[in-house]
């Protein structure tokens, strides 16, 4: 299941419990900060929440755009290419965000049928479907001689891979050079 993180401003949290309780109600797991526990740290949560999301959800409101936790959490997100900002008032997003095309939610109210509702599911649908189906590319190393190359090690870990280095022909010698190195 595809989790989102839902990032707002405390004075918008009627507006973000109702687009979390709708985007729930399609089957997305939604996490804001509603669901901290007590007793923990909400740095600490929060930055665990974001890194473990596959989309960061960004409410750009009145207070949303001086919130320095919300410009956090969407730089966050524009880091990792899934940041999805949403207006829910009539604001211009700070800078560095203004060139993100923005879904409309100006004016919402748990009208699921809405125009901007129907077009920001249709993209979250969009961006979360191709993480959920395929598997991310090898990171890359560099060794001390300046190879680059796959790292043998993500492609070991891969569904339908083999067990050990040396039973992967293409990644055998590969494998072997660098495992002598690491």
């Amino acid at each position: 299941m595809a989790r989102i993180f839902l990032s707002y401003a405390s004075e918008d949290r009627d507006r973000a419990r109702e687009i979390a309780a709708d985007l729930e109600a399609l089957g997305w797991a939604v996490w804001w900060d509603h669901k901290l526990q007590a007793g923990k740290t909400f740095a600490g949560v929060i930055e665990s929440e974001i890194k473990k999301s596959d989309c960061v959800l960004v409410l750009w409101s009145k207070a949303s755009i001086t919130s320095r936790w919300v410009r956090d959490e969407a730089n966050e997100g524009l880091e990792r290419g899934v940041l999805v900002p949403v207006l829910i008032d009539a604001v211009e997003p700070p800078m560095g965000f203004r060139s993100i095309h923005a879904a409309n939610l100006i004016g919402y109210h748990g009208d699921q049928t809405s125009p901007g509702f129907r077009q920001l599911v249709a993209d979250l649908k969009a961006l979360l479907a191709p993480a959920a189906r395929t598997m991310p590319a090898p990171t890359l190393i560099h060794t001390d001689r300046g190879e680059t190359g796959a790292d043998w090690r993500t492609w070991l870990s891969r569904p339908g891979s083999c067990a050990r280095a040396r039973t992967c022909w293409p990644w055998k010698p590969t494998a072997r050079r660098w495992a002598r190195r690491i």
